[in-house]
């Protein structure tokens, strides 16, 4: 429950933050989401989100929020292989982002 409502105002706050300010300004937002969906199981926006903080991440040259979105992104992967227990690449994701 808790964790969709939160889902939920950070939408609201990423689609207006996306139209309003520069992106560096969306890596807390970016991070949040990819977290609140990846504990909700829904890896695919998972991935989207934490995508988006690594390539923000990046654009700012923020060694910090670099290694946060790589160590999230190790996560997920690594949670998709569990769920999995065969899917090679996403095992091979979680080693390259870890």
């Amino acid at each position: 429950g808790e964790y969709v409502e939160a889902l939920k105002w950070f939408r609201i706050d990423y689609d207006i933050s996306v139209k309003h300010l520069p992106g560096k300004d969306l890596l807390p937002t970016c991070q949040s989401l990819g977290e609140i969906y990846l504990r909700l199981e829904n890896f695919e926006e998972a991935l989207i989100y934490q995508k988006k903080h690594l390539q923000l991440a990046e654009e700012a040259n923020d060694t910090v929020e670099k290694q946060r979105a790589c160590t999230q992104l190790g996560r997920t992967y690594h949670e998709i292989f569990l769920k999995s227990e065969d899917d090679c690449d996403a095992i091979q994701s979680a080693k390259k982002y870890f």
